[in-house]
């Protein structure tokens, strides 16, 4: 469980980089399907 909790935390990181910190702006390419974010907000 905690391995996937630091999982999470750095595919945030990632996303709000690329966002300009902004959770409102996220960006997301090259994403599949809607899976990854079944995956994401399990």
């Amino acid at each position: 469980m905690h391995c996937k909790q630091d999982q999470m935390h750095r595919m945030l990181q990632l996303l709000l980089g690329r966002s300009s910190g902004s959770l409102r702006k996220l960006a997301v390419y090259a994403v599949p399907d809607d899976a990854i974010f079944s995956f994401i907000a399990d």
